[in-house]
């Protein structure tokens, strides 16, 4: 079971990676539709990493200390809320932040 998941968010990254390269050819300049098409496939690699986290907590945790933090999230707004907003802050940095490149390293413009 873990060296499937493994597999499986392994191919889901080369599938990403040869969506973006093909994007990266057949439309050089800035495109709404190819933005569209990556974000999906990136968007695949991350719910398949998510899967395979949670199937790892599944096979090597303990499910009563996860009922504890699911807990410490759902029963009290303030947490929930401090989660959500951490993860959005995280979201700006990583997925909007940092200068756009493409696979050789250049900037989208040529530079």
């Amino acid at each position: 079971m873990l060296i499937l998941t493994c597999l499986v968010v392994i191919c889901t990254e080369m599938i990403n990676t040869a969506i973006e390269v093909v994007i990266d050819k057949v439309s050089p300049g800035y495109s709404a539709l190819a933005k569209v098409g990556k974000d999906i496939a990136a968007g695949a690699v991350f719910l398949s990493s998510i899967v395979a986290v949670i199937i790892g907590i599944i096979l090597f945790g303990d499910i009563e200390k996860l009922k504890i933090v699911v807990r410490f999230f759902a029963e009290d707004i303030g947490n929930l809320a401090m989660l959500l907003g951490t993860v959005c802050i995280f979201y700006l940095f990583i997925a909007k932040g940092g200068k756009k490149r493409n696979i050789k390293g250049k900037n989208k413009n040529g530079n």
